[in-house]
């Protein structure tokens, strides 16, 4: 099968679509593992081809009359949803998501209230015309069930690194990657306090955000890399677990065969089994003791061999596939 991976409507103007590379490349790399052909296209379907669509349907209108005559003239179309949705929202909205406009300037606050409402809206009635959904968190499947009978769960699995893995002595304690929030600045600095080596990448950052070909060998010199979440365990005033793994990040780490230390999330974690789980006040502790016992790299080899077997890209696309558009072989009699 032909798929054609669509940025539609992204928000962006065409020079900025590599914004989307770490979400995009592996899940092109795991369709053409699984052995299907992959094309990426801006603001254009293909009719002989599966179309799968990248959620982000701010405006809506132009998106929904180019389906139809997608569809007519004979195009499937799927959509990729990548954002936790639960009761119509995003709880980890605001903090969480960051969006530029066409000219690649961040919008707003003012409007942010109004961009999410809209992205939800459009992603709703993106829904009603997909012939299937892909959803990376089993939580927001109910939404997409609500409006798209074919939703099936996707995780981003092991894959073969694009840059090969520096075999070299570890000289950074701890990195940590990812968006710079109050709740991670926290978490960060009790690390430091233990007089561990901290290394913080990512906007917000004195660092700063840096690109994949440079965070590849910062992650091959890592000794220990921390996983956190935006915001932490849930306050008491939180009626809902927001909380979510990146597969992105965590995917990468650990096909890099990287020491993951990461606090303790207890919904839409498939890597939880190849993880080193800790509650967040601990992390600090946890972080010393295995630093100072010298036994990451033990770790990182059993917990690096499981999921490249358990959790192979390819395979997961395998079965992904075959539920989506030969359901009934899953449920044939043996």
């Amino acid at each position: 099968m032909l798929f054609n991976i669509v940025i539609y409507n992204h928000g962006l103007k065409r020079e900025f679509s590599y914004l989307l590379e770490p979400l995009i490349d592996p899940l092109c790399r795991a369709i053409g593992k699984a052995g299907h052909d992959v094309l990426i296209s801006f603001d254009q379907f293909h009719c002989g081809a599966i179309n799968l669509l990248v959620e982000h349907f701010v405006t809506h209108r132009s998106i929904l009359e180019d389906i139809v005559k997608a569809k007519n003239a004979g195009a499937k179309i799927g959509v990729l949803a990548t954002e936790l949705i639960i009761d119509g929202e995003i709880p980890y909205a605001k903090g969480g998501i960051s969006c530029l406009d066409r000219k690649g300037n961040a919008i707003i606050e003012e409007d942010f209230d109004n961009y999410i409402y809209n992205r939800i809206i459009g992603f709703s009635k993106v829904l009603q015309h997909a012939d299937f959904a892909w959803s990376l968190f089993e939580r927001t499947m109910p939404f997409c069930r609500k409006f798209c009978k074919n939703v099936q769960s996707l995780q981003y699995g092991y894959q073969e690194p694009f840059r090969p893995v520096a075999n070299i002595e570890k000289d950074i304690d701890v990195l940590f990657f990812g968006g710079a929030t109050s709740y991670r600045k926290t978490v960060l600095q009790s690390i430091a306090e233990q007089g561990i080596g901290v290394l913080a990448v990512g906007g917000g950052f004195p660092t700063g955000r840096m690109p994949d070909i440079l965070l590849d060998s910062l992650i091959d010199r890592s000794r220990i890399i921390v996983n956190l979440t935006l915001n932490g365990p849930p306050s008491g005033d939180d009626s809902i677990d927001s909380r979510i793994v990146s597969h992105t990040r965590v995917s990468t780490l650990l096909s890099r065969g990287a020491c993951v230390i990461s606090e303790e999330v207890p919904f839409d974690n498939p890597y939880w089994p190849y993880l080193i789980n800790v509650e967040p006040s601990l992390i600090p502790i946890r972080c010393k003791q295995l630093l100072k016992s010298g036994k990451s790299q033990a770790i990182v080899r059993r917990n690096a061999e499981r999921f490249k077997t358990e959790m192979d890209a390819g395979a997961i696309m395998v079965r992904v596939i075959r539920d989506t558009f030969h359901p009934a072989a899953t449920h044939r009699p043996a």
